[in-house]
């Protein structure tokens, strides 16, 4: 699952990068040299064979040498969206504060992987998100970082609208000032403090639990609804308290028996047993879970089904439909055909 998100990530990047050259030359320039010594194979304007993360360091650093181009990984940042992150923005964009975002983050550690680690932390007075490159790879200007503090200062100011508040928001670097350090200011809004002794972001903590959007994710909407049908009955069955979990932990994958019975805080045993006094199977509940999500993925998003198989832990998408297909008697798409025919 991991690689899929982060082939959608990488290709993202290229894709900017691609837009963001065409923007800034002067005169025409022959992108495909650039792509070629990456040894990058476009399939079309924003699509490409699989890439690494080493390709796309080696595009940026071509960049940097033979274009001369400054601040490309602030560039970058700037005309990144929460979106080109997959199923995982789809993901995020479905929290309800900030808290929970940077929590996301945390769990689903995939799109930084061999490219910078990022790390979360709390105090009684702040939060901090630190970045720390772990590429191995040289580039003239700190392209990993400004790409990454750029990305996810970018995404909080963007989340948190008229909220946000600039002055109470801190960015530290822990290289000198480059030569284009305007650029930080114009990109960002903000001047970081450079010669830091870590790269961090840093923003007050009360801000961690403020409304990030004002639309309720569909696995909100489905929890609640389930909420509600529990609270009709006369009480809450150990398969109840099992689905409301997998709702929130899908997207970062699908728990075994043993770590689902710890959050219960019972034995994987009893978990097993009680189960079957309820006539259901852990393996049950979960395809169950899953078939309830992809419904309404497909029914009320414009997610492909890669995003789709991706955000409920499938490592591809030809598995899911199988499943969709054994379930529900006819393909996805067929599903979803059906149903906006039936809504007519």
């Amino acid at each position: 699952m991991s690689s899929q998100h982060q082939q959608q990530f990488l290709q993202a990047m290229v894709g900017h990068w691609e837009s963001l050259i065409r923007d800034l030359a002067k005169q025409p320039l022959s992108i495909d040299q650039f792509l070629d010594r990456a040894n990058i194979r476009r399939i079309s304007y924003g699509h490409y064979h699989t890439l690494s993360t080493q390709q796309v360091l080696t595009l940026m650093k071509l960049s940097m040498e033979r274009l001369n181009i400054d601040g490309i990984g602030l560039r970058i940042a700037s005309r990144l969206t929460i979106e080109d992150t997959g199923a995982l923005g789809f993901a995020m964009l479905g929290c309800k504060t900030l808290k929970q975002l940077l929590e996301t983050i945390i769990h689903i550690p995939w799109m930084t992987s061999g490219y910078v680690d990022i790390r979360i932390a709390y105090d009684k007075d702040y939060a901090y998100i630190t970045a720390e490159d772990r590429s191995a790879f040289w580039t003239p200007q700190p392209y990993t970082i400004e790409d990454s503090i750029g990305h996810y200062y970018l995404g909080i100011k963007k989340l948190l609208g008229e909220q946000f508040d600039q002055s109470k928001m801190l960015i530290q670097l822990n290289y000198p000032a480059p030569t284009y350090k305007h650029l930080y200011l114009q990109m960002l809004g903000t001047m970081p403090t450079f010669n830091a002794s870590s790269n961090q972001i840093r923003l007050p903590i009360e801000w961690i639990e403020m409304p990030i959007s004002g639309n309720e994710s569909l696995v909100a909407k489905i929890a609640a609804k389930h909420s509600a049908e529990i609270n009709q009955e006369a009480r809450s069955t150990i398969r109840d308290q099992i689905r409301m979990r997998l709702y929130a932990q899908l997207a970062s994958g699908v728990p075994t028996m043993e770590q689902m019975a710890r959050t219960l805080n019972t034995t994987s045993r009893t978990m097993r047993r009680r189960l079957a006094e309820e006539g259901k199977t852990y393996k049950q509940l979960v395809l169950e879970v899953r078939m309830q999500m992809a419904s309404e993925y497909l029914l009320n998003t414009s997610l492909t089904i890669s995003d789709i198989a991706a955000l409920l832990d499938y490592h591809s998408a030809p598995p899911f439909i199988r499943a969709f297909t054994q379930h529900h008697q006819c393909s996805p798409a067929k599903f979803k055909n059906r149903q906006k025919k039936a809504q007519l």
